[in-house]
């Protein structure tokens, strides 16, 4: 049963690293990479990706031991962590999704600004931010619903101000 759970975890994990190395790959590195030099064999970019995986594995080793220690030093419960942590990334996610939803608005622009924004803004919203940007009497502990209501509001804002484009078949 150990080893079927272990399997089972390890499948999960590699999936995720798979995807995330293929996305850094396919939709950022080879577009860029055929632009500066068309004709790039095709084993180079098999390199890349063992390499894009080794890289998104470290990156997402170190962000589990920094998630480690912040829970520690924080003492707040493991869940309420978790949920806490779960905003930074869920806020622009849901704004850009409700845009492309509900409407034909947003562009390649207006989505990165809504994931960057969707970020910034829980993190502005964290107690220890607070302090740094916000005047003493402004300062407040906000639940973390209500950073990813704020945060998924702001950043669907965002992403609804960019136009769309006309011809989706041509941008890249």
């Amino acid at each position: 049963m150990t080893i079927g759970i272990i399997a089972a975890a390890l499948s999960t994990l590699n999936s995720g690293l798979n995807s995330m190395a293929s996305v850094l790959i396919q939709d950022l590195y080879k577009p860029w990479r055929l632009a500066r030099q068309a004709g790039t064999p095709a084993l180079h970019f098999v390199r890349a990706g063992q390499g894009a995986m080794a890289l998104v594995a470290l990156v997402l080793g170190a962000m589990a031991m920094l998630c480690y220690y912040w829970q520690q030093y924080s003492d707040t419960p493991l869940l309420a962590f978790a949920l806490g942590v779960m905003v930074f990334s869920y806020s622009g996610l849901l704004g850009v999704y409700f845009v492309t939803l509900f409407s034909q608005r947003g562009n390649r622009r207006s989505i990165t600004a809504a994931l960057i924004i969707g970020f910034f803004i829980p993190l502005s919203l964290q107690p220890y931010m607070m302090d740094l940007l916000w005047p003493a009497a402004w300062v407040t502990d906000i639940g973390f619903t209500w950073q990813l209501v704020i945060g998924t509001s702001v950043s669907t804002f965002i992403c609804w101000l960019g136009k769309a484009n006309p011809n989706p078949e041509t941008s890249v």
